[in-house]
């Protein structure tokens, strides 16, 4: 089959669905990942096919992540970014899905779902953490509040209500556009005001969510259109080798925290890093900062501190003591399989869904939040309660054990063959 993953995001978004495609090219099929500029090396440098989506994903996260938590300020945000490049993206995935015998969308590829049911091709959505697929088990990953995975209990009437206002208030923001797009560019009669997801769940569409049932249980009201497959880790390149001064530095010493925040862009970044990388010192730790799109500077950093630009994660963090970074799904899933402690400092509500359940699964510290709270005082007893108490690496162990021995990647191709075959 020609198959057509419809992305965006950062690489966070982008790399678990370069390892769901690899997969599928294993199968015998012909990939192609649409994704934005700054990842076609990483798309074509695995054999895959690229698909340029316009957008450029530094200024979005940039802005996103300055709008903060406040849910008026985050959607107007989104709207100013979003909208000028909806038409592009439409245009651009039209163009790029009218050869595809299948479609596999993510949230920020939603533009693949419309397009999917303007040409009457087999679509499969598919998410690094739960969204849009109501459960009484657990909340939605923008719920505003904390209820524990693995049961209703009492929890089980918000957790299913705590749906509906992701649900909305995306539908919402972007309802006007959509359903411009729908009837200029698609020819589609406009979604109603309730938005897509009655129909959704009516067509059970199906969906691979690609995290661990160990981390986010698989809950007993999904159907089976509804796929827990395990993580989609995409390994270093073949050939990689790390940077000579970080095997020194790891032979130096004992082992270090790593620290790193990925993709996220602050105008303050430099302050918070520095806060965080005093933290592990004054817990008597060494520590590797990554600094991914931060634009931290080395120069104004404490101590014991070792700068690399990037480092795959399936390499250095079985090699550290603990991870503190912005709990994504990809930096979160990273920690989990290494089998390590970690210190979440999330940004956004996606973010604080998985420093939750970090916290929950007790293999890592309470949520530390980036934007105001990230103090070197905070973090030094992160690091000292994580590393000082061995019961939480024997449950990071553990974890890391259990998730090592799924395959994420194999499960998601056998259920996405299994529902375009159907």
């Amino acid at each position: 089959m020609r198959i057509t993953v419809v992305t965006g995001g950062t690489r966070g978004d982008v790399q678990p669905l370069v390892a769901l495609g690899l997969g599928l090219k294993e199968r015998g099929h012909r990939v192609r990942v649409l994704a934005y500029p700054p990842f076609e090396g990483l798309i074509r440098e695995r054999g895959l096919d690229f698909g340029r989506l316009s957008g450029d994903p530094r200024v979005i996260v940039k802005q996103v992540v300055e709008a903060g938590l406040n849910p008026v300020r985050f959607m107007r945000c989104l709207r100013e970014i979003y909208e000028p490049i909806m038409a592009a993206n439409f245009e651009e995935t039209l163009l790029m899905c009218k050869d595809a015998d299948a479609i596999l969308y993510t949230p920020v590829g939603f533009s693949g779902f419309m397009v999917a049911e303007a040409l009457g091709t087999p679509a499969v959505g598919a998410g690094l953490q739960p969204l849009f697929s109501r459960t009484r088990y657990f909340p939605s990953s923008m719920a505003p509040l904390p209820v524990s995975p693995g049961g209703k209990g009492s929890g089980g009437l918000y957790n299913l209500l705590s749906y509906a206002f992701p649900e909305q208030y995306f539908w919402q923001m972007f309802r006007g556009a959509v359903n411009r797009l729908r009837r200029e560019k698609l020819g589609l009669r406009p979604v109603p005001v309730s938005g897509p997801f009655r129909q959704m769940r009516a067509k059970r569409m199906p969906v691979l969510y690609g995290y661990s049932p160990s981390v986010i249980p698989h809950p007993a009201d999904w159907g089976g259109h509804l796929h827990t497959t395990g993580f989609w880790f995409l390994d270093q390149a073949e050939g990689w080798n790390p940077p000579p001064e970080l095997l020194r530095f790891l032979e130096e010493g004992p082992p270090p925290v790593a620290v790193g925040f990925g993709s996220v862009i602050r105008s303050n970044m430099q302050e918070i890093v520095r806060e965080v990388l005093e933290g592990v010192m004054s817990a008597g730790r060494r520590a590797v900062f990554l600094k991914g799109w931060s634009g931290v500077s080395a120069e104004d950093l404490p101590g014991d501190v070792l700068v690399v630009d990037e480092v795959p994660h399936d390499w250095l963090l079985p090699r550290v003591a603990a991870a503190v970074h912005h709990a994504s799904a990809g930096s979160s899933g990273a920690a989990f399989r290494a089998g390590i402690p970690q210190i979440p400092v999330p940004f956004n509500a996606e973010e604080r869904f998985w420093a939750r359940r970090i916290s929950s699964l007790g293999v890592g510290s309470g949520p530390i939040m980036g934007h105001d709270g990230a103090s070197a005082e905070r973090v030094a007893r992160a690091v000292s309660a994580v590393l000082g108490e061995d019961a939480v690496g024997a449950r990071a162990a553990r974890l890391g054990a259990t998730i090592r021995a799924e395959d994420g990647v194999g499960a998601g191709v056998a259920a996405f063959e299994r529902h375009v075959r159907a």
